[in-house]
This record gives C-alpha cells, structure tokens and sequence, in this order.
C-alpha cells in the first residue's frame, strides 16, 4: 500500500468510526510502540498529556522547559516525549550558554527538569543500553545529591542552625 493509499483509508476509518484522523494516528502510534516500550501496558499509570512551556527567564520566552515531564510509569506517546527532552535539552544548553545570571530557584527548576528526564528515560528508552546509560546518571546525580545535602547541613550546623533535616 502507498502511502497516499494509507492515508486516504485512515481517514475513512476516522470518517466511519467518527473519530478524528488525529485520533487514529494516536491509536496507531500507541498500537505500535506498545511493540518498543520496556514497560508493560498493564504497568503503566495515568495518561500524560504535555502541557505549557515554562519560561526561566521572565523576559525571554525562548528559553523555556517543559512544566512537568511525565512520571517514568505514566501512559505516554514516546515520540512526543522524546521531542521534548530533546528541547528542553537544547534550552538548558542555550540557556547555559547565554551566560545569564541564574537565580538559585531559576538552577533549581532546571536541575529538576533534568533530573526527572532521566529518571524517565532510565525506564522508558526503548533501547536496553540506553536504560541502562540514563539509570547510572541518575545514580550520579542522586549521589551528587546526597553530598550537597551533607555539605549543606555540615555548613549550616557550624553556622548554629539545625540543618535540611535530610541526613
């Protein structure tokens, strides 16, 4: 079959079942990464959909990140969520680049974003050795994590306060 030929009868299946030929592309889609999602369809949670930009900077627009990236068992379409990593990547990059003062809550939302992609993508990529790349980054950082709270609480105890409470 040609794809004009595919086309034209995924729209008259929209056309006959009353559905949208967005819809049919969404079950198509579905249909078919269920064949290279590592997660099972019976373990998969609530359905994401992408919502809203966040703009880190209140006068530039173009640097913007996902508002929530998807939790890592959410029912998700895995190309759209692959499209935008890739651009939050690439305005975490530029946004890096731009040289622009970050304030502490500004590095904050970026490092969470970050972080909750490869908390994702450790258990989603359909390719095992990408799992397995994104889950000992995760570790990383988790470790990472773990001593900034230790160094803070250290500093903040020789200071005379109680510290984050996380030791």
């Amino acid at each position: 079959m040609k794809r004009d030929e595919l086309r034209d009868a995924l729209i008259k299946l929209a056309q006959g079942k009353g559905l949208s030929a967005g819809e049919i592309d969404h079950m198509a889609r579905m249909a078919v990464q269920g064949e290279c999602d590592p997660l099972p369809s019976e373990k998969r949670g609530e359905p994401f959909v992408f919502g809203q930009r966040e703009a880190i900077f209140a006068d530039a627009d173009f640097y913007v990140v996902v508002a929530n990236v998807p939790k890592p068992h959410a029912q998700v379409d895995l190309l759209v969520a692959w499209r935008e990593y890739v651009n939050d990547l690439r305005s975490r990059s530029a946004i890096r680049a731009s040289g622009r003062e970050l304030s502490f809550m500004q590095r904050w939302r970026l490092f969470l974003n970050g972080y909750d992609w490869v908390r994702f993508w450790s258990v989603r990529h359909p390719e095992a050795q990408s799992r397995a790349a994104f889950a000992e980054a995760l570790k990383q950082i988790d470790m990472t994590g773990r001593q900034v709270v230790d160094e803070a609480n250290a500093r903040l105890r020789e200071a005379g306060n109680d510290g984050l409470g996380e030791d």
